[in-house]
Order: structure tokens, then C-alpha cells, then sequence
């Protein structure tokens, strides 16, 4: 583990960014932190790892912007309830038991 370099952790950066979406890519560099941290403090490493700038969660406002650009490609997309009544029974006055 004396051989990790910033680097490294930037390439993983890129491979889980180009396979996951933000949320799961924050979980997995969270984790992968997590573990380092362990070791470093029960003595199994002798050092801290360095993962240099780019290898953190990702933060709101990338979460923001996504959600913003999902919305601008396929809409909003939330519905009232007696929308999704009328859509799945076709009628506006849908009997409970067929939507439970």
C-alpha cells in the first residue's frame, strides 16, 4: 500500500464515475476512505494514505445540477395521486382496492 499515489485513487475516481451514478459513487469513495482511516488507526498501515483533490464525494450542488439536467432531458416527474389513479384504471374516481 506504500505504492498508492493520488493518482491511483483519481483513476478509480473516473472508472466508478463512468459505471455509477453520484449517490453510489459518494458511498464507494466513502467506504474506500472509511477502510484507509481503519487501518491507519489500528496500525495496519504505517502512514495515511494521500488521495489527492479529486477523490471525494461528490457535493450538493454536482447532486443539484444532475437532477436539473435529468429534468431539462425528461421532465419533471412527479405525479398527485389522482393522477396516477386516472392512469391506471382510466378512471377519475378509482376504486382504492385497485390501485393497493
Amino acid at each position: 500500500m506504500i505504492d498508492l499515489r493520488p493518482d491511483d485513487f483519481e483513476r478509480l475516481y473516473e472508472k466508478l464515475s463512468s459505471m455509477y451514478g453520484l449517490t453510489t459513487v459518494g458511498r464507494k469513495i466513502s467506504t474506500v476512505r472509511r477502510v484507509f482511516k481503519y487501518a491507519v488507526e489500528s496500525d495496519l498501515i504505517d502512514r495515511a494514505v494521500k488521495f489527492g483533490p479529486i477523490f471525494k464525494d461528490p457535493i450538493k450542488w454536482e447532486h443539484r445540477k444532475r437532477k436539473g439536467e435529468i429534468e431539462r432531458r425528461h421532465g419533471k416527474m412527479v405525479f398527485q395521486a389522482a393522477e396516477i389513479r386516472v392512469t391506471v384504471t382510466g378512471t377519475f374516481y378509482a376504486r382504492h382496492s385497485l390501485v393497493s
